[in-house]
């Protein structure tokens, strides 16, 4: 059989086959209610199949289904229908939602799962899960009629194009994110479904006339789709401007015909429309709608608005869970690249043959994409929720104009092998989605055994509550800056049963104990509460903490580490490897510091070794003259020579000709906050005091002496000039007056 004849009658039926393996792999490795809503487009179902009737919506009261209770009900009761004799048990017990779940953070690496996942979901499934999937099979189903009638419409706009119906249909086939969406609950697939439908037969009535059939069968896919979502009102747009390009064309003898089919539309779907003004004061229901989810306060700005930009690209494509589940950069790439040479292509065929961009079914086409394009807009405007799913009522049109652009690039006989070589392609990313992203995130941490632990550990030993032990620790070491990211890999073993769920917190103080950075999260990244943990059970787990912008530098960083019950934000006691008390858990002391160092010019340059790893290249003294109870500001500037172990104290004293001291402040550098254990070589500390002369300093000269040395042996460092003599333990820097 020749390749043309078997794409042309064989080909949609097996693109349809893979599309199905696809949705059934997407749908079965995707946890339940981890994609966009999920959870609340099925309580809404539930309540239906229970028998609660149409939701009344409030915002003033909580329910499971939140905002979704205000969508038409057509995708909610034909679910309610299709599950209404599964035992699911009550709505407020449908899911154990994960508090710390991070939705809509492209890119996050914990706490991707919005709920907790438990053997009650393994197959074979029973009560929700057998519902949800039960569910996701009707998805999927709706998913695969978009696909064949994006093919019968490419058919109809290019029938004499051979290959570009399939390949239309391929594309928008093998886009991930339309396999995830079609693998979920979501009514999103009923409105796609049926303007996709819609379209095709309003393209049909222009190439072919209208007829009876044609007007009763607009109708009924025009109030079916107002009747899956307010999206699908455009449905109605475009046959109004359909209807009166075909007035103009064929005269008044289609008005009966289009009155017949807004009929059937305002007899299927106005109801809903009149119960929400009867309720709401709004035919739509979208107020109340939108004062339950959440309205925008004001526009975006331009950095925002680019933000949501590449948000809506990025979720048109591939972007799983609840907008937190990236794939890798080349697959995004892959896709832009297909985007702009389609673009492209479509520029090229027009400027090759104008007239086509002119004919009406083409016209139809980019019509309804505009029409959802504004609908997309204007939805953008009133709440921040820019997704590209949105997109796919008109993911048809944008999948049919693309694959007729990128056509252009290629010579006619060259077609085949475009299709061949797409589709593998496209075949490749989608089926590697679910296995290298989605399951993944969704991972338990490994049980490990003691000998699992690696050697490199930093063994601690804390002991919380006597329910929980930190093994160990491994930390970057390298210096950190305002704005980075710190990654901590913790050992965890469970010492006893537990029944409260408590969560880990990680605490990042700087300077004067400032907080700087803290992640709360369930152990196991969100996914293993610890009310699933088994005595001696040891777990991996992995934080990363979000160092604030506005830290202060130089400074030391104390991380802290504990566990907390949510419910009643109490702290569990912890006790060291000893059994001693510990007040604060500190697991390690880092650096911070400025990614560039700043350059220093101080007033008096010197030249001056403490030891053999600190020298003074410098200090700023603004006075030399004070009375008995002032004070002298001093500003001393180190240099690190060699790396250093031990935190060294700084002594700044006033003192007479005997020795005696006068005027004193002693500290570690900058109060403490930066020792000296954790300078790096090279690197320049600029480090203020000040000094306070004692009420009763006789009027005189005093000698102005600094030094460091070991609080705990009061051991100086010895000093030596640039020239290796020795200057004993102390510099002299200026003579003091005091009046």
């Amino acid at each position: 059989m020749r390749f043309k004849h078997w794409c042309e009658h064989q080909g949609i039926a097996l693109l349809i086959l893979v599309f199905w393996i696809l949705g059934l792999t997407y749908g079965v490795v995707t946890p339940v209610f981890e994609a966009p809503d999920e959870s609340e487009h099925y309580a809404y179902i539930q309540h239906l199949a229970d028998g609660g009737g149409l939701p009344v919506q409030s915002p003033d009261r909580e329910t499971a289904w939140k905002q979704e209770g205000s969508q038409p009900p057509l995708y909610y009761a034909a679910g309610a229908a299709l599950t209404f004799w599964i035992e699911t048990g009550s709505i407020e017990r449908m899911g154990w939602r994960n508090p710390h779940a991070k939705v809509g953070i492209p890119g996050t690496e914990d706490n991707i799962n919005v709920f907790i996942h438990t053997r009650d979901e393994d197959f074979p499934w029973h009560g929700v899960p057998l519902a949800v999937h039960i569910l996701r099979l009707f998805s999927l189903a709706l998913g695969s009629t978009t696909v064949l009638f994006t093919y019968l419409l490419a058919r109809e706009i290019f029938p004499q194009r051979k290959y570009t119906a399939l390949g239309a249909a391929m594309l928008l086939a093998f886009t991930p994110q339309f396999v995830f969406i079609s693998s979920a609950v979501n009514n999103d697939n009923a409105v796609i479904a049926l303007c996709t439908m819609g379209l095709w037969l309003l393209v049909r009535i222009w190439r072919h006339g209208p007829s009876w059939r044609r007007w009763i069968a607009l109708g009924m896919l025009v109030g079916l789709a107002g009747l899956a979502k307010l999206s699908g009102l455009g449905l109605a747009i475009l046959a109004i401007l359909v209807t009166i390009a075909l007035w103009r064309r064929e005269g008044a003898s289609v008005l009966s015909g289009a009155a017949l089919a807004g009929l059937i539309a305002l007899a299927l779907a106005g109801w809903w429309y009149v119960r929400n003004f009867a309720l709401y004061g709004d035919f739509t229901g979208l107020n109340v709608m939108l004062d339950v989810f959440g309205r925008r306060t004001a526009l975006p700005r331009p950095d925002a608005l680019w933000g949501e930009v590449r948000g809506l690209r990025m979720s048109y494509w591939a972007l799983f869970g609840w907008f937190q589940i990236l794939v890798d950069r080349w697959q995004y790439l892959a896709f832009d690249l297909l985007a702009i040479a389609a673009v492209a292509g479509l520029g090229l065929a027009l400027a090759r043959r104008p007239r086509q961009g002119m004919r009406g079914e083409v016209g139809i086409t980019f019509s309804w994409m505009l029409i959802i394009g504004a609908g997309l807009i204007r939805w953008t405007m009133l709440v921040p929720a820019s997704q590209g799913r949105l997109l796919y009522p008109a993911g048809a049109a944008i999948a049919i104009l693309m694959y007729r652009g990128l056509e252009e690039w290629v010579s006619a006989r060259y077609h085949r092998w475009l299709l061949v070589v797409l589709s593998a392609v496209l075949f490749f990313i989608t089926a590697i989605c679910p296995w290298a992203f989605i399951q993944p995130a969704y991972a338990r941490p490994a049980i490990l055994c003691p000998e699992d632990v690696p050697a490199s550990v930093q063994h601690v030993g804390y002991t919380y509550n006597n329910a929980m032990c930190l093994l160990g620790y491994q930390i970057e070491s390298s210096p950190l800056h305002p704005g980075d990211s710190l990654r901590i890999t913790v050992y965890w073993q469970s010492l006893a049963p537990m029944s409260r769920d408590y969560s880990v917190f990680v605490h990042l103080f700087g300077h004067k104990r400032q907080p700087i950075g803290q992640h709360d999260s369930y152990p196991g990244r969100g996914t293993y509460p610890t009310s699933l943990w088994q005595p001696g059970d040891i777990v991996r787990d992995i934080y990363t903490v979000q160092i604030s912008d506005e830290a202060i530098t130089p400074s030391k960083v104390q991380v802290e580490i504990g566990l907390y019950d949510l419910e009643t934000y109490s702290v569990l006691p912890v006790r060291d490897a000893s059994g001693r008390p510990v007040s604060s858990p500190i697991l390690a002391t880092l650096k911070l510091i400025e990614k560039t160092p700043p350059i220093y010019h101080p007033a008096h340059a010197t030249d001056v070794r403490l030891g053999d790893s600190i020298a003074l290249v410098g200090y700023d003294l603004d006075r030399t003259v004070a009375r008995a109870g002032e004070t002298v500001p001093l500003t001393l500037y180190w240099r690190c020579l060699r790396p250093l172990e031990k935190d060294y104290t700084v002594f700044t004293h006033i003192e007479d000709d005997n020795g005696e001291v006068w005027g004193q402040h002693d500290s570690q550098p900058l109060g403490g906050e930066y020792p000296t254990s954790l300078w790096s070589p090279d690197e320049v500390v600029r480090d203020e005091y000040v000094i306070p002369l004692q009420s009763d300093a006789p009027a005189g000269i005093y000698y102005l002496r600094v030094g460091m040395y070991l609080l705990e042996t009061g051991e100086r460092l010895d000093i030596t000039g640039a020239d290796g003599s020795s200057l004993g333990d102390y510099i002299e820097l200026a003579i003091v007056t005091v009046r």
